[in-house]
């Protein structure tokens, strides 16, 4: 169960984009710690809400900082699902509402760059263990997330630490990511990214040593447009959001695609 965990981590982990890297069409897999920001959601203008098909919705800040995120928008039954504050330049405090009363709350540390350094679970109430993530730390180069390392030693695993690294190219692009056990020499998964064809808008991303085959289609705006996913060799299900025949607003944010749109409320100028 662990291996399945920690597997899927690792993917979500390094589909996400980086906090002070390359925009997101240049560099649109490079990972995130936390997406907190306009920026890190490719979004643009003086955003205060942003509404997906009546069902998810994100609230943001003055200074472009998310604060809400709610589900079950469309009826009476709108949930507050996490929740953020910034008491301080080096400090994001996360609530998160899980089930019925569940609670989980917890703290990321940044560093004068403004890189998320550290994570750590506070206090948590009527969440089953495997709900909380253990205490991770990151560590970074040129700006870059080159290394995170979550702590285990609590458990009565054969290892203390899961260490997952990260490789980029000369045009700061994700192109590994490998997790090792205890910084043991083997690797328990490696992921690789191929941008061989990145000018027609594709990259190539071979899961686990090529256990998955991901071929995605960017446009020229950074939207995934197409997505095609291979499961050894057969034909699998996409694995991240897709938006097929993007139309954008004035600020050039998704509005509507094939399968549903985006609706903004804005800050008063």
């Amino acid at each position: 169960m662990k291996n399945i965990t920690t597997f899927l981590c690792l993917f979500i982990t390094t589909f996400l984009i980086a906090q002070n890297n390359p925009p997101i069409k240049e560099a649109p897999v490079n990972p995130i710690i936390l997406k907190y920001k306009l920026e890190h959601f490719n979004l643009s203008g003086t955003i205060n809400t942003v509404t997906l098909n009546n069902s998810w919705q994100l609230q943001f800040n003055e200074e472009g900082l998310l604060v809400k995120e709610y589900n079950n928008v469309y009826d009476a039954n709108k949930k507050l699902i996490k929740e953020y504050k910034y008491p301080d330049n080096t400090t994001i405090l996360e609530t998160k509402y899980e089930g019925e009363n569940g609670v989980i709350k917890a703290k990321y540390t940044l560093n004068n760059d403004k890189n998320i350094i550290k994570y750590e679970v506070l206090d948590t109430k009527d969440i089953p263990d495997y709900y909380i993530l253990d205490p991770i730390t990151y560590e970074y180069k040129d700006q870059l997330l080159v290394k995170e390392s979550s702590d285990k030693s609590k458990y009565n695993y054969n290892y203390k630490t899961e260490t997952t690294t990260y490789k980029y190219d000369n045009k700061k692009r994700l192109i590994q990511s490998s997790l090792f056990y205890d910084n043991k020499e083997h690797i328990d998964f490696r992921n690789t990214y191929d941008y061989s064809k990145f000018n027609e808008g594709k990259i190539l991303f071979l899961k686990d040593n090529g256990y998955y085959e991901i071929n995605q289609d960017y446009n020229s705006k950074g939207t995934l447009t197409y997505e095609v996913v291979k499961e050894n060799g057969y034909r699998a299900n996409p694995l991240s959001k897709v938006y097929r025949n993007p139309m954008y607003d004035e600020h050039g944010n998704i509005s509507t695609f094939s399968d549903g749109e985006f609706r903004y409320t804005y800050f008063k100028k």
